[in-house]
C-alpha cells in the first residue's frame, strides 16, 4: 500500500478525532456558509487581497478538510499536519491579531496550542504498511546477525 501511517491503537484514534474535529467542522462550515465566510474573510484580508476572498475561503476549506481527513484516517500524517500548520499560521496572525480583545486573545492562544500539537504530531515516528518501528529494527538486527554468522 505504501501509505505513511501511524500504528493502530485506540489512543491514537481518540487523539486524531479530537484534533481533527475542529478542522473538519470548520471546513464544512466554510462550504455550507460560503457567502458569509467570504464576507468575513474580506474584512480580515489586506485590501490588496480582498478581491481574492472567495479563492482564499475555498483554499482554507480545502486545507482544513484535506488535512483533517488525512490526520483522522491516519494517512500522510506529516503532510496533513504540515498543511494544517501552513493554514493556521497566517490565520492566527491575520485574523486573531487583536489580542487586546479577550475573545481574540483566546482564539490566538488556541491556534498557537493547535500549531504546537500539529508540530508534535508531524514529528512522531511513522511506520510503513502497519509495521512498527520496533519490529522493523528487530528484524533488521536479526538479518544482520544472520549475515554475520554465514
Amino acid at each position: 500500500m505504501g501509505w505513511k501511517s501511524i500504528d493502530f491503537d485506540w489512543g491514537s484514534i481518540a487523539a486524531r478525532i479530537c484534533i481533527t474535529a475542529i478542522f473538519l467542522g470548520a471546513g464544512v462550515s466554510k462550504i455550507t456558509s460560503f457567502s458569509e465566510t467570504v464576507d468575513f474573510v474580506k474584512d480580515h484580508l489586506p485590501p490588496v487581497l480582498a478581491p481574492y476572498a472567495s479563492f482564499v475561503t475555498l483554499s482554507a476549506a480545502a486545507m482544513e478538510l484535506g488535512g483533517g481527513l488525512g490526520l483522522l484516517l491516519g494517512v500522510y500524517i506529516r503532510l496533513s499536519a504540515t498543511i494544517l500548520i501552513m493554514f493556521l499560521l497566517p490565520v492566527t496572525f491575520l485574523v486573531h491579531y487583536n489580542v487586546g480583545n479577550r475573545v481574540e486573545l483566546i482564539m490566538f492562544l488556541k491556534n498557537l496550542s493547535i500549531i504546537g500539537c500539529l508540530y508534535f504530531i508531524r514529528n512522531l515516528p511513522l511506520t510503513r504498511e502497519g509495521t512498527s518501528s520496533q519490529s522493523t529494527n528487530a528484524s533488521s538486527v536479526n538479518r544482520s546477525s544472520k549475515v554475520k554468522r554465514s
